[in-house]
């Protein structure tokens, strides 16, 4: 580890506004001091010059479900998840998404969405960080299906183990959440596995569809007991899912849910605003202008006051430009925007000293370039380490002489 760096010249986006150009002081992965112009005087073992660049604390990113595509790319094809990991965490650190939370889904839904390969994908997350391997700090999100109960059974004895307890209540059943309009499980089978079908013999898609009408009918009232001890006893943060009205907000808040994700009606989210929660919605959709499902727009949730947390949902990329694009449209200053996908995220579950430029905080950092179409990250530090470097930034680092690239656009 480099005992000491500074990133000086560039435009450094603090929790309390903008320093330009600021300088950023590194040491042994934490943030030791920060403001504008230059530094304290002091030996530095590494000087990065980001004139021309935005200085942002990493992304942190609290639900993607992109790593069951990198195990299944195609139906019925399939690769260790250790693989499927290692390769998603190169491209996740070029996205600026130096903290993941994987959106583990516990159903019997066949072999993608089954309780044997979550189980198997939430033990390779949780171990990350003792292979040593790994560029982002990898983290598990339990989607725990209440219909299935062998699923809700497995997140239940999977939590108390894990480094960051959270977990999210979903229910994905015809005429409830983002199918609230549909009338059956076929329906549901076309709009929520569609893309899962190919492969799939017409006695595997019977024995799902019959499992989805399981869970329309089964009585949850057992599992809602248990909810409050998951949260009460390992201190895990809940979240709930796909909330389509008000009343389904407050009985999951009840139960000790403290963030509102993916709220599918304004209503669902004005009503979790008003009880305190934190509301999370997709940046995908904010890219796209609007929801896949005819759902609430999530950017007229941001500029409305009514969401507080960005996360990638299923396409990292659109993490980043997220935000710029708010800001673009006028609908937050740019610290606000900044916040979704750094600050907020990190606070909504208990990450201490997380997602912010600020003295004393983690040194998870992000140098973006901004001057093309859309922001695209140059450099991705994780606790003061260059994990990912483009452009000049890989040639100069090669030739040891990071202190003399700056001003990329030029």
């Amino acid at each position: 580890m480099v005992r000491r760096m500074i990133i000086k010249e560039g435009v450094v986006v603090t929790p309390k506004g903008l320093l330009d150009p600021g300088t950023v002081v590194v040491e042994e992965g934490r943030i030791v001091w920060v403001g504008e112009g230059g530094c304290p005087a002091g030996p530095s073992e590494a000087v990065i010059n980001a004139a021309g660049m935005v200085i942002l604390p990493g992304l942190v990113d609290l639900h993607n479900d992109g790593l069951e595509k990198e195990i299944s790319p195609r139906p019925g094809v399939y690769f260790p998840v250790f693989w499927a990991l290692q390769n998603y965490d190169r491209r996740l650190a070029a996205c600026g998404i130096t903290t993941m939370f994987h959106a583990v889904y516990f159903a019997d839904l066949g072999e993608v969405r089954s309780v044997q390969l979550a189980t198997e994908i939430a033990k390779e997350v949780e171990d990350s960080e003792k292979s040593g391997r790994y560029l982002v700090d990898h983290r598990v999100l339990y989607r725990m299906e209440v219909g299935c109960e062998r699923g809700a059974e497995a997140v239940a004895s999977l939590l108390p183990k894990s480094k960051k307890p959270f977990f999210s209540l979903n229910e994905h059943v015809p005429g409830k959440g983002q199918y609230r309009h549909l009338k059956n499980p076929r329906d549901l089978l076309h709009a929520f596995l569609g893309d899962l079908r190919g492969g799939r013999n017409h006695r595997e898609m019977a024995s799902v569809e019959g499992r989805i009408g399981e869970w329309m009918t089964r009585d949850h009232a057992r599992l809602w007991q248990t909810i409050p001890k998951l949260v009460n006893g390992c201190g895990a943060v809940m979240a709930s899912h796909d909330d389509d009205t008000p009343e389904k907000v407050r009985h999951l808040h009840s139960l000790g849910a403290a963030i509102c994700e993916f709220p599918v009606t304004e209503q669902a989210a004005r009503e979790a605003k008003r009880l305190g929660m934190w509301v999370v919605v997709g940046a995908a959709n904010v890219i796209r202008g609007g929801s896949l499902n005819g759902n609430v727009n999530a950017g007229e949730l941001v500029r409305s006051g009514l969401a507080d947390v960005l996360c990638s949902d299923y396409y990292a990329p659109a993490l980043l430009a997220a935000p710029f694009k708010l800001f673009r449209e006028g609908a937050l200053g740019f610290v606000e925007s900044v916040a979704l996908v750094t600050l907020n995220p990190a606070r909504a579950v208990g990450l201490e000293g997380l997602g912010a430029v600020q003295e004393g905080f983690m040194a998870d950092l992000l140098l973006v370039n901004i001057n093309g179409m859309t922001p695209v990250v140059e450099a991705t530090l994780r606790e003061g380490i260059p994990v990912y470097l483009s452009g000049k930034y890989a040639s100069a680092l090669a030739m040891g002489s990071l202190e003399e690239v700056g001003s990329y656009g030029d």
